[in-house]
């Protein structure tokens, strides 16, 4: 199925099939589509840089997200009926690529209600999560995991941009798109607040960000960072540190935070706790005492195609690239 997205769709395909899938209307996978599908696994066998649609059409793009809704439901089948068979009321561990499913994500939280997640979304995260699993077996109990850091940022440097949290909320607050590195670096493919770019989750910003400063597609969604005390007055579903859960949007949010809000009526959120992260969350306060919601648009800090930034010159040339695109 991996092999099929990425000749569908290239390489990265699992963030653009899940936004596809929640961009386009809900629609079974049919027998007719299953021939274009498996053209595209056996080209991308033997030709993996070549993709098989190389331009989609609406068509072609309704036939994408129907297959991943089809794979995602399947895993689901699969994923149940191990739970209900070897769970026996235990939580769940879940590591590598597999945590990238979101909404299979949050159907075992709805289930087990103790998951407990391996920060590194690749398949670098299966040997943690086999570790977990012999963790929990031996002790009885989870281990603590926090985010995986890589190298550590250089000192503060304040003529580069402000350091407190209340001028970096009213830069923001103007409508200013702000580029966030701080402490160490991070693993995953998302952002977390430590190497970011944050911005008001307005209607403009949608495609302001996501187009054209990352270059995204335009069916991909932007996701929020929001305080834990402000979750659910936005969203409906499990809260997750890391961006694993997706959650239904509440009203407030369709009307306030509308750039996070997926066609679907879906987002991806990062809920920041004061206890574990007390810098971002004094930012989202001061954010929150400016426009009335603790919440901003969180997207990596990187061009596209491009790793993400871990020094001041990386950051330096992605924000003057990235300024160049936007004018």
């Amino acid at each position: 199925s991996t092999m099929a997205l990425s000749g569908l769709l290239g390489y990265n395909s699992a963030g653009k099939a899940m936004g596809l899938a929640g961009y386009m209307p809900k629609q079974e996978l049919t027998m007719e589509q299953i021939p274009r599908i498996l053209n595209s696994y056996l080209n991308d066998r033997w030709n993996p840089c070549y993709p098989y649609f190389q331009k989609p059409n609406d068509k072609e793009y309704q036939i994408i997200a129907n297959f991943y809704r089809f794979i995602t439901n399947e895993m689901w089948v699969a994923i149940k009926k191990n739970i209900e068979k070897f769970g026996n009321g235990k939580g769940v561990v879940i590591s590598g690529g597999s945590t990238l499913s979101l909404e299979v994500n949050s159907k075992i939280h709805e289930i087990t209600g103790d998951v407990v997640f391996g920060p590194p979304t690749d398949d670098s995260g299966q040997a943690l999560g086999a570790a977990m699993f012999a963790y929990y077996h031996h002790n009885k109990k989870w281990a603590k995991i926090n985010t995986p850091s890589l190298n550590s940022l250089q000192d503060p440097l304040p003529e580069i941009g402000p350091q407190d949290t209340h001028d970096i909320a009213k830069l923001i607050s103007s409508n200013k798109v702000v580029g966030l590195l701080r402490q160490k670096s991070e693993a995953g493919p998302r952002a977390l607040g430590f190497r970011s770019i944050l911005a008001l989750p307005l209607e403009e910003n949608l495609k302001r960000v996501s187009q054209k400063i990352k270059k995204r597609e335009f069916y991909r969604p932007l996701a929020p960072v929001v305080t834990e005390r402000q979750f659910k007055d936005l969203f409906d579903g499990p809260m997750g540190e890391y961006m694993q859960y997706r959650c239904h949007c509440t009203n407030k949010a369709k009307e306030n935070t509308p750039a996070i809000v997926h066609k679907d009526n879906t987002a991806r959120p990062q809920v920041v706790f004061e206890n574990k992260d007390p810098w971002l969350h004094s930012l989202l306060v001061e954010i929150g005492k400016i426009t009335g919601y603790e919440c901003l648009i969180n997207t990596s800090l990187n061009a596209k195609d491009k790793p993400i930034c871990n020094t001041y010159e990386d950051a330096k040339k992605a924000v003057l690239e990235a300024g160049k695109a936007s004018t």
